[in-house]
């Protein structure tokens, strides 16, 4: 039921504006005006140095107006130019929040969870794994599975059950810690996944050794059953990160989907 309401809520931010705020508002600030204000302050410092208050007061009032009118989060302003061009462009754009319409409209609820729960993931697509995953949960595993676990992968990477852009991911080391026992304890309070490493094709590993480099694939499968790729990315880790996610400073690519060449210059 609950994931059922967020998706009417993800619809109806497609219709309505003030919807769409005030989920801005209550998702990312909790309903905090003073959490929006220095989210908005610490974005303009990253992209603009501004010489007087009553230039930084307007360019806040323009961020949170193309906030209400296109969903956008306070960087995408800048990133997407939002200054500098017409209503007809910002409108082109797939916004942070905008984008929750279209999540609505292409996919259905009753599946929510197989893709937004990693062990719900890991439990429907296990044969195409190849890899030793356990979940770490209060009351869901014992000390003794954990522990054939460690031994057999002496290195291995911890993964929160649910959350994104890579953050909390973690890879142990069995020669760093004190013990199985620590380990346990320390993960099973954080609930999450604990998977045996990826070694990936060393031609990747080139661009960075650290984190498992990947390609992103979206797909849509249209009424008549057709499979359509869009936009895929080629996803490369920098500065020692164990993750490629952009969101934690990972660079991403554009893939032509019918060559499966890389077009573009990596941004992160």
């Amino acid at each position: 039921m609950r994931t059922r309401i967020k998706y009417l809520i993800w619809k109806a931010t497609g219709k309505n504006r003030l919807i769409r705020s005030a989920y801005i508002l209550f998702r990312r600030y909790r309903l905090n005006l003073l959490s929006l204000n220095r989210d908005i302050s610490t974005t303009i410092q990253a992209f603009r140095q501004l010489s007087s208050y009553q230039q930084s007061r307007k360019l806040k009032m323009n961020i949170i107006s193309c906030m209400y009118q296109y969903g956008i989060s306070p960087d995408e302003y800048f990133l997407f130019n939002f200054d500098s061009i017409d209503d007809k462009r910002r409108q082109s754009y797939l916004t942070t929040f905008n984008r929750l319409a279209y999540y609505a409209k292409l996919n259905d609820y009753r599946h929510d969870r197989v893709f937004t729960h990693k062990y719900e993931t890991y439990q429907n697509y296990f044969r195409f794994y190849k890899r030793d995953v356990l979940l770490l949960a209060k009351g869901s595993l014992c000390f003794n599975d954990f522990e054939l676990f460690y031994r057999k992968n002496p290195k291995f990477i911890f993964k929160p059950v649910s959350g994104s852009c890579g953050q909390g991911v973690r890879v142990f080391d069995s020669s760093d810690c004190a013990s199985a026992e620590e380990v346990y304890s320390w993960l099973r309070d954080r609930e999450g996944l604990v998977e045996e490493l990826i070694v990936q094709d060393e031609r990747l590993a080139r661009f960075h050794p650290n984190s498992v480099n990947t390609v992103r694939m979206p797909q849509l499968i249209t009424r008549d059953g057709e499979v359509l790729i869009f936009s895929p990315v080629l996803r490369v880790g920098q500065k020692n990160a164990v993750v490629d996610n952009a969101g934690a400073g990972g660079i991403f690519a554009n893939i032509d989907p019918t060559t499966g060449v890389v077009y573009t210059d990596g941004f992160d």
